[in-house]
């Protein structure tokens, strides 16, 4: 009897510690009756859409299309332009096959650690952004061939989700970490540069919710012209974190919610990328 009400008390106390981030899960995969209301609709929408070219499954599942008419506040035209348009992005962009493309030298002057994943099961994206030799790339004519390459990060962790879905996990989101260690304004901040900044954040556009958070790391003042420039501070469907160089701030702010084997090592974990 004793043993069971330690298991039970074990228990509470496991359920307790992730209450709140599982509060957060079930928010996302429950629907209220507008929303499912809305959803009939718009189902119903593009169903009838005979010119409509959807080459993915997950595409036309409501765990998927409801995040469309989230970002679009329920409004079912405005979720169903919006959806058309990123069909014809993924189809103008090449997205289906994207992920079979070779990005050998992009991953060798970006580096970006994509294995992690947070205590919650989601994928983590961690740029050592303070390292990325921007202007060079930018001169050498290769900018567009980043942003694909950025365009391949994303669409890779939005592919572990579906799959940790296939496998039956609660998993939605992803995590963003950009760490500007080393960051100067000649050789990340040019104006030929910023472009490349603007395009990854307008490429959540084409995955509403996708990103949970956003959390920008030892961030030098001059980035505060920058973060402007983005509109990092403007109210959007992810939250957004920016700390300075105080290490030790920034590092227990991730330990919250990411444990030390699940981080890179130069954001003070122990992973090491494969």
């Amino acid at each position: 009897m004793q043993l069971i009400f330690l298991v039970a008390f074990l228990s509470l106390n496991f359920m307790s510690t992730y209450c709140q981030q599982d509060k957060i899960v079930e928010d996302e995969l429950l629907l209220t009756l507008d929303e499912k209301n809305a959803l009939g609709k718009f189902q119903q929408a593009l169903k009838d859409d005979k010119f409509l070219n959807i080459t993915e499954p997950y595409m036309m599942q409501e765990i998927y299309l409801i995040k469309w008419l989230r970002a679009a506040h329920l409004d079912t035209a405005k979720a169903y332009n919006n959806y058309r348009m990123n069909i014809k992005w993924r189809k103008e962009n090449k997205m289906d096959t994207i992920l079979t493309e070779d990005f050998a030298v992009q991953m060798e002057h970006l580096p970006i650690f994509i294995d992690g994943e947070d205590k919650m099961g989601r994928p983590i994206i961690a740029a050592d952004a303070g390292q990325w030799d921007v202007r060079r790339g930018v001169v050498s004519g290769l900018r567009d061939m980043a942003t694909r390459f950025l365009y391949y990060v994303i669409e890779k962790q939005y592919k572990k989700i579906r799959e940790k879905q296939y496998k039956g996990e609660n998993v939605t989101q992803i995590q963003v970490i950009v760490d500007l260690s080393g960051y100067n304004l000649v050789q990340h901040g040019c104006l030929n540069c910023i472009p490349l900044y603007i395009n990854f954040i307008r490429s959540f556009d084409h995955y509403p919710y996708l990103a949970h958070s956003i959390i920008v790391v030892n961030a030098p003042p001059v980035f505060e012209a920058v973060a402007d420039l983005l509109n990092l501070r403007q109210p959007r469907r992810f939250r957004v974190h920016i700390f300075g160089n105080n290490k030790s701030e920034w590092h227990k702010f991730l330990l919250t919610f990411i444990s030390p084997n699940q981080l890179p090592v130069f954001l003070g974990g122990t992973a090491v990328e494969n």
